[in-house]
């Protein structure tokens, strides 16, 4: 299967690494500037990992620019996005002339809402029927990207609660997002797993809270995440935020 990965910074370029083993893996670049870097490069990716000594050179992957009529395949069969959710909208815009029903798209960001808000923005009412497919990611792997097309992975690739849990949006064919989420859970590196749609949305809100109120309390206080464990006020900060999140979310049940 071959697999286009929209987002080329640290998540998408994990992914990418993880899927070419068993995949085609293309990626879809921003510009003729990115291209030029990434061939320069010779089309490698450079996976670093904590546990291992030397860098992983991977390589194979083949490279278009988002917006250009230059795709091996038309409609695309599948489809990870890993930009920044506020960027998705626009992402999938300078492609949506390659996508139709028979696609599958992965959306692997933070925070809730981006499927339905594709959904609205490209495929309201009764366009829904030429949507693609869509599979739901919550993604827990630390990643850093250290320069243009290298990453290094700290953790997330043994526990089965890191990882990735992906979940297929109700609607999607199953015909479709079977084989993609195969691919996921086939690489060992992404140590993925699938859910139901339901445990996915618990899992989302659970992942949106962690990060509004972690990353939030440690720019406040001007700390790293993992010292705020030592710090009291930091403590009452995230609990604060804790508690007003779990409020908000019973107050949407009744």
């Amino acid at each position: 299967m071959r697999v286009h990965i929209l987002g080329t910074g640290a998540i998408g370029c994990q992914v990418a690494v993880g899927l070419r083993a068993r995949n085609n893996v293309t990626l879809i670049l921003r510009s003729q500037q990115a291209l030029q870097d990434f061939r320069s490069r010779q089309n490698v990716i450079t996976y670093n990992r904590v546990d291992k000594e030397e860098p992983v050179h991977s390589s194979g992957f083949d490279a278009v620019v988002a917006g250009e009529d230059t795709f091996s395949e038309n409609p695309l069969k599948a489809v990870v996005v890993a930009t920044k959710s506020q960027h998705t909208v626009n992402a999938i815009g300078s492609i949506k002339s390659h996508l139709s029903s028979s696609s599958t798209i992965v959306l692997l960001q933070n925070g809730m809402g981006v499927a339905e808000e594709l959904l609205r923005t490209f495929w309201p009412g009764n366009a829904r029927i030429e949507a693609p497919s869509i599979i739901v990611g919550v993604n827990r792997h630390a990643v850093r990207r250290e320069e243009p097309f290298s990453i290094l992975h700290a953790s997330g690739w043994t526990n089965p609660e890191e990882g990735v849990h992906l979940g297929v949006m109700p609607g999607s064919l199953p015909e479709q997002t079977q084989p993609v989420i195969q691919a996921f859970t086939n690489s060992a590196e992404l140590n993925a797993t699938a859910v139901d749609w339901p445990e996915l949305q618990i899992r989302m809100m659970r992942k949106l809270v962690v990060n509004g109120s972690i990353n939030a309390v440690a720019a406040l206080l001007e700390c790293t995440n993992g010292s705020l464990i030592d710090n009291k006020h930091g403590l009452i900060l995230l609990r604060g935020v804790c508690d007003e999140a779990a409020q908000i979310r019973m107050s949407d049940d009744c």
